[in-house]
């Protein structure tokens, strides 16, 4: 399940601040060629824009965001002023049309909008204001369909949304008006289906769906995009299987992870097995096997096979208790980045060679990026940074201190650094092509900032 996350980090007015845990309380090294961030546009002069649900097709930036006698509406960047721009005002004068839930399937960006007239309903866009429209009005007059999890498969996208006659449900569309359909009613009525997408395989749509406020565990099933292709998936015993939460792909083969543990299939109950009582997150394919993370601080591998499903090594912390991965994985180019107890990580695939970088409880983070071999992150401030507080001598008494700061990392102590002790806030870091987009407000309101390497 995807969602448009706001978190705030820190960065600083003039600079990203680059820094490792295992630093302690050692003076924080400066590189002084780093380039600085910088604003990309004042989009609202009298006042922040606040971008939100910021999301990269096709190299660029779209976001949601308000100007001066505008409301939230559909906004473009590719990183510099004049190609920063209004896509479409959806919902005319100082309305909002509030667009969120983007997704970008097949070349063409999904969300939910208002223009007004409709509640929020299915849009697509083009990038363009005439390619920008309504595709159907779901739930009919003022109110709202609020479609999202928009996923693609078998040339159509499949989403979940409501109306007033069926309650929440799986759709499709193609596009078109005439070709956004219900796929079909799994809780009869105005009832709820907690309905899920997790992924395409093999022309075929696999969702995961249970009626709302149901005891019963959720179904995986599977559909074409018809009522009648729509069918619960069963294993290779002809049992269904329940409380599956993610679908990964490795060597032409669908791995299924839950809560009862992970199985591989190529689409068929013949070849559907279990290949583990693990529930693994966090999947990344990395030095031929799929890596992922496990309960109890463990980092497993798999080949998609029984026998080939291993354990690579468990972490542990200080007192010698297992610890859970607690960020995603990134491949930095031959070793994998993540957090673990004390702050950052780095394992080359074997157990001997799974380290941390340092050690700084307070370098945290749940969420990684990563950009030419670089981890990006944001994480709390702690007493440990005085010396940053400390070079920033001029700081006004009525500044607050920074709720949390933005590191990055090569893997190495030395190559993780500070870039500055700035005092603003950002959130929503997001790679497009060679740079990083964040919102800040390092200069009052908020607005779209970018830094590039």
């Amino acid at each position: 399940m995807t969602s448009q996350r706001s978190s705030r980090r820190f960065l600083t007015g003039a600079a990203l601040v680059l820094t490792i845990g295992g630093l302690g309380a050692s003076a924080l090294p400066v590189a002084a060629a780093d380039p600085e961030p910088y604003l990309v546009e004042d989009i609202n002069t009298s006042g922040g824009s606040s971008p939100s649900c910021l999301t990269e097709m096709g190299g660029v930036l779209y976001f949601g965001a308000r100007s001066v006698g505008r409301g939230t509406e559909l906004w473009r960047s590719d990183g510099t002023a004049l190609g920063t721009r209004r896509v479409k005002d959806i919902n005319p004068g100082s309305g909002s049309s509030s667009p969120c839930d983007m997704k970008v399937v097949d070349g063409l960006l999904y969300f939910y909008a208002r223009d007004g007239v409709h509640g929020h309903e299915l849009w697509v866009s083009d990038g363009t204001n005439a390619g920008t429209r309504m595709i159907k009005d779901i739930n009919p007059g003022s109110a709202s369909s609020t479609p999202f999890f928009f996923t693609g498969a078998n040339g159509l996208v499949f989403f979940s949304a409501e109306d007033a006659a069926t309650g929440r449900e799986l759709w499709r569309t193609d596009g078109t008006e005439a070709g956004t359909k219900r796929v079909l009613d799994q809780n009869p009525g105005t009832g709820w289906s907690d309905v899920y997408p997790i992924g395409e395989y093999g022309d075929k749509l696999y969702f995961v769906s249970e009626p709302w406020n149901s005891q019963s565990p959720n179904t995986l099933y599977r559909t074409d995009g018809t009522k009648k292709g729509t069918k619960a998936f069963r294993d290779t015993n002809g049992r269904l299987i329940h409380d599956i939460y993610r679908m990964e792909q490795f060597n032409s083969t669908m791995i299924l992870s839950g809560e009862l543990g992970m199985w591989r299939s190529r689409g068929t109950s013949a070849t559907t097995k279990k290949i583990s009582s693990k529930s693994g997150y966090n999947f990344i394919p990395f030095n031929g096997a799929l890596y992922f993370a496990a309960y109890r601080g463990e980092i497993w591998k798999t080949d998609a096979t029984k026998a080939g499903t291993v354990k690579i090594t468990q972490i542990l912390d200080q007192w010698g208790e297992p610890y859970g991965v607690s960020s995603n994985f990134v491949d930095l180019g031959g070793k994998l980045f993540f957090f673990g107890p004390g702050g950052p990580w780095v394992s080359d695939g074997t157990a001997l060679g799974t380290q941390p970088v340092g050690s700084d409880a307070r370098n945290e983070s749940e969420e990684v990026v990563s950009l030419n071999g670089v981890a990006y992150w944001d994480a709390l401030a702690g007493e440990s940074f005085e010396d940053c507080y400390d070079a920033v001598a001029a700081r006004p008494s009525t500044t607050p201190a920074p709720a949390a700061l933005v590191f990055r990392s090569d893997g190495t102590l030395d190559g993780t650094r500070n870039l500055d002790c700035r005092w603003a806030y950002i959130w929503e870091l997001k790679v497009v092509g060679d740079s990083i987009f964040f919102v800040s407000d390092a200069q009052g309101g908020s607005e779209l900032w970018a830094y590039k390497p």
